[in-house]
C-alpha cells in the first residue's frame, strides 16, 4: 500500500509577499498591457444632471409663456397696396407735386393728381402702371388720354368696387398744349397684327405717337395685341380679311364672294367680337370682294348695325365700291392714300411718308398704311418727330373721319 504524502502549504517570505502585492497593483493599473475597466458612474450624479436640465427648460418655458405677445402688423388690403405701388411708380417716373386725397362723392375712393416732366412718355408710364396694378389683382376699368394726349386718366377697382382715380399730366408750356390747327390731319395705320409681334408692337407704341393699329381676327395673339394697344391709348380696328383677285388665301375668317349676305353679316359681327376694343374696320387684301357691290353691301350693313364704327378702304383696287355704299348707309368712311412701306427699304419708306404729307397738304387730310416691320419702325422713329407739328398733325384714323375720340 502506497503511502500518501501531505503537501505542506506554500509559504512566502516577506519578499514573496511584496512580489505578489506588486503584481496585483500592476494588473489593476493596466500596466500589464490591458486597460483597466472603469466602474459605473454614480446614479446620484446622473439624477442631479437630469433634474438640472429639466429645471432650466421649465424656467425658459415659463418666461416664454409670460412674455408679452406683440401682434403682427395687419396685412394691408389690396387698395392700400395698389395706392402705395402707384405712388412708387410715379416717383420712379419723376413725378412732382403729387396730391392724394379722398373724393367726397366716392365713398372710399381716393384720387391721385400728379404733374410729370415733359420728358416723360405717358405710354411707358401707362404700361408700368398697368403691370403693377394687375400684379396686385386689381382691375383698370377706365383709361383715357385727355388734354390732347398730354394727360392720362385712370380708374381702378377691386372686386367691383372703385377705389382709386389717377390723373397724370405733363407739365408743358401753354403754347405747346395744342397742335397747329392749320396743318392737315394725317393718320398712319399699322396693319397685320395678330401674330407673335408683341416686342415689335411695343416698339411702335413706344414711339409715343398716336398711331392706329389694325388687328387680324382670330390669330394666336390677336386679343393680347388688341388689348395692349388699347391699354396704351392707341386706336384699334379690325383688319378684316377679304377675297383678292389673285386667288391667294386671305387667311381665316375672311369674307369671300361666294358667301351669302346673311353669312357675311354674321362673320363681321363675330370678327368684331374677336378683336376687343375695335372702333372700326379696314380690309386685308380684298381686291375682288371690295369690287363686289352685293358683298360690300352686306359688310357695310353689319358695320352699321354694330353702331359707332367706321370703315377705311385700303384701296387694293381702283374698282372698289366701299365708299359709295358707305355713303348710302351714312357710315363714316375714308380711303387710304398710300402704302408707305410698299417697298420694304428705308429710302422707299421715307419717300412714302413724304408722299403722304403732300397728299394731306392737297386734301387737308390723308391716311397712310404701314406694317410692323423693322425698317418701317426705324423710319417712323426718325421722321415722325420731324414732321409732327411742322408738316401735319398725326391723329387716330377716327379723327380724320371726324369722330373725335380723344
Amino acid at each position: 500500500m502506497a503511502r500518501s504524502y501531505r503537501v505542506p502549504p506554500r509559504r512566502y517570505t516577506r519578499a514573496g509577499h511584496r512580489y505578489q502585492e506588486t503584481m496585483r497593483l500592476t494588473r489593476r493599473k493596466g500596466q500589464s498591457g490591458k486597460k483597466a475597466r472603469r466602474g459605473p458612474r454614480p446614479r446620484v450624479a446622473v439624477l442631479i444632471y437630469v433634474l438640472l436640465v429639466f429645471l432650466i427648460c421649465g424656467i425658459a418655458a415659463v418666461r416664454y409663456l409670460r412674455a408679452p405677445r406683440v401682434p403682427p402688423p395687419p396685412e394691408r388690403s389690396v387698395p392700400e397696396r395698389v395706392e402705395a405701388r402707384v405712388l412708387e411708380v410715379l416717383v420712379e417716373y419723376g413725378a412732382g407735386d403729387v396730391r392724394s386725397f379722398p373724393l367726397r362723392y366716392g365713398g372710399g375712393t381716393r384720387r391721385i393728381d400728379v404733374a410729370l416732366p415733359d420728358s416723360i412718355s405717358l405710354t411707358r408710364l401707362n404700361l408700368a402702371l398697368t403691370e403693377s396694378i394687375e400684379d396686385l389683382s386689381a382691375e383698370i376699368v377706365e383709361r383715357s388720354l385727355v388734354e390732347r394726349g398730354h394727360a392720362l386718366k385712370m380708374r381702378v377697382s377691386h372686386e367691383g368696387q372703385h377705389f382709386l382715380e389717377l390723373r397724370a399730366r405733363i407739365r408743358r408750356p401753354e403754347a405747346s398744349l395744342g397742335s397747329r390747327p392749320e396743318l392737315p390731319k394725317v393718320a398712319i395705320l399699322i396693319d397685320d397684327l395678330g401674330h407673335n409681334q408683341r416686342a415689335m408692337v411695343r416698339d411702335f407704341i413706344g414711339l409715343d405717337h398716336r398711331l392706329t393699329f389694325g388687328v387680324l381676327p382670330g390669330r394666336p395673339h390677336s386679343v393680347a395685341l388688341a388689348r395692349l394697344c388699347f391699354e396704351t391709348g392707341r386706336e384699334v380696328i379690325v383688319h378684316q380679311p377679304m377675297e383678292p383677285i389673285s386667288g391667294l388665301a386671305p387667311g381665316p375668317f375672311a369674307v369671300m364672294t361666294e358667301m351669302s349676305g346673311a353669312r357675311i353679316r354674321d362673320l363681321i359681327h363675330c370678327n368684331l367680337a374677336r378683336v376687343p376694343c375695335a372702333v372700326g374696320l379696314n380690309n386685308h387684301m380684298g381686291s375682288k370682294a371690295t369690287a363686289d357691290t352685293r358683298v360690300m353691301t352686306a359688310v357695310i350693313d353689319a358695320v352699321a348695325e354694330a353702331g359707332g364704327l367706321y370703315f377705311v378702304d385700303s384701296a387694293t383696287t381702283p374698282h372698289s365700291s366701299v365708299r359709295r355704299i358707305a355713303e348710302e348707309h351714312d357710315l363714316p368712311c375714308s380711303v387710304a392714300s398710300v402704302f408707305i412701306d410698299a417697298v420694304d427699304e428705308p429710302g422707299a419708306i421715307a419717300q412714302g411718308l413724304s408722299q403722304l404729307g403732300r397728299m394731306a397738304a392737297r386734301r387737308g387730310h390723308a391716311i397712310g398704311i404701314g406694317h410692323p416691320r423693322p425698317h418701317t419702325y426705324e423710319v417712323l422713329a426718325t421722321r415722325l418727330g420731324e414732321m409732327e407739328g411742322d408738316v401735319w398733325n398725326l391723329v387716330p384714323a377716327s379723327v380724320v373721319l371726324g369722330l373725335e375720340r380723344i
